[in-house]
Order: C-alpha cells, then structure tokens, then sequence
C-alpha cells in the first residue's frame, strides 16, 4: 500500500541534536538538557540525570537503543555509529564466529525499489541487486 508515513518522536529529535552537538563538540550543556529531560520523562523525576562526564557518543547509542527500542531506527544508529557489523560499516568485513570474511558485502546496503527506478531513469541500482 502506498499510505507509509513517518512518525519522529520529540524524543528522537532531541537525541539526533544532542548527537550533533556532541559531535560537533558545541554547546554540550545543551546537549546534556536534551538527554535530561528524556531520561526525567522516563524515570519521572531528575533522580536519574547524568552528568557532563557521562555524556559520551557511546552512552547516547546505547541511551537511545534502550528508549528506541522496536522504532526501527537501531540500524541506522549502529550505521552512523559506525558499529554495524563489528567495525567500520563500509570499511571492514562483518565476520561471524569463524566464518571468513565474505567479499560480497552487497546486503549491507539497500536495493532502490523498483517503482522508484522505473519512475527515475538517472537512478542506478545499488550493486548486487
């Protein structure tokens, strides 16, 4: 069907910005009251608020797996993150146990959808599909 839309959650944006300006390494304080007030919605009060020291790009992909959990946005955090498939996402195999790396890595990416490819002639179809 074609009635998909999406839904983004205040919550998501504030961790999307408080990301970016950690990133960034600007405005951290802000940063830090974004996280504040989602893990206060949460919890209920400010008894579970994190300190500066405790803001780190790690503490935000594992914070946000915890709120986002089954919204469908994990992977492309473990992407960004650069974490998805134990390492670089573009640069480094994902192995399992000891299986070989598998030099087709195609499945890492998304094949474009066919409506869209026949309604756009200029697009390219991702390797692999």
């Amino acid at each position: 069907m074609d009635n998909d839309f999406v839904i983004f959650r205040l919550a998501e944006i504030y961790f999307i910005k408080a990301e970016a300006e950690l990133r960034l390494g600007q405005n951290t304080g802000d940063a830090l009251d974004l996280i504040n007030k989602i893990r206060e919605r949460a919890y209920g009060d400010a008894s579970h608020d994190i300190t500066s020291g405790q803001l780190t790009l790690q503490f935000l992909l594992d914070e946000k797996g915890r709120e986002m959990a089954y919204e469908g946005v994990r992977r492309d955090d473990l992407i960004r993150y650069e974490v998805a498939g134990n390492g670089p996402y573009f640069t480094k195999a994902r192995t399992v146990g000891g299986k070989t790396a598998d030099p087709d890595q195609h499945w890492m990416v998304f094949p474009i959808p066919s409506l869209q490819m026949t309604a756009n002639v200029n697009l390219k179809q991702n390797p692999g599909y």
